[in-house]
């Protein structure tokens, strides 16, 4: 042999072999930074999303919350408008109106985290509605001011007039 090596030999086989098996000089894979990248991107979508789920949530408890308060506030307009509470005249010495109307309210609320309260109750004087007890004209309507407030110090207000029966 003449120092030549033959083609058909083991060493040359496991040469073709090795260089067969051998990767190429760019790497397929991933990258230490492309990964960190990745999970960056990741972590500020995944904060946008769960941001998004939170502020949801929170205007969905407080659209609840106002709709209880609403619900609230009619059922005060009704049970101080209606039949079952008469007409308190400003005239009359105990109760006022105030603190008849508000009596007419105490159990409304209850085992929910609201208050309702009456917050004023003026007095058609023939022109206008005044605070005071008009000395003339007709004391026959009221406008009654009702205010629903929650736990969170939200409010909801309404003005409903109160009419006599008959003169005052």
């Amino acid at each position: 042999m003449n120092g030549l090596v033959d083609p058909g030999t083991k060493e040359v086989a496991a040469r073709r072999s090795a260089r067969r098996h051998r990767r190429p000089a760019r790497d397929d894979g991933s990258s230490l930074v492309e990964l960190l990248v990745s999970i960056v991107l990741l972590g500020v979508v995944a904060t946008g999303l769960f941001g998004a789920l939170v502020a949801s949530v929170r205007g969905a408890a407080t659209h609840q919350e106002l709709s209880t308060m609403n619900a609230a506030l009619n059922s005060s307009a009704e049970l101080v408008s209606g039949p079952a509470t008469p007409y308190v005249s400003c005239s009359s010495t105990a109760p006022s109106p105030m603190e008849a109307y508000q009596a007419a309210l105490a159990g409304l609320g209850a085992g929910a985290p609201l208050t309702a309260a009456v917050q004023s109750v003026d007095t058609w004087d023939g022109t206008r509605f005044v605070t005071a007890c008009p000395a003339v004209g007709s004391r026959t309507l009221q406008l009654v001011h009702l205010r629903v407030t929650s736990a969170k110090g939200l409010t909801r207000d309404l003005e409903i007039t109160k009419r006599s029966d008959g003169p005052a």
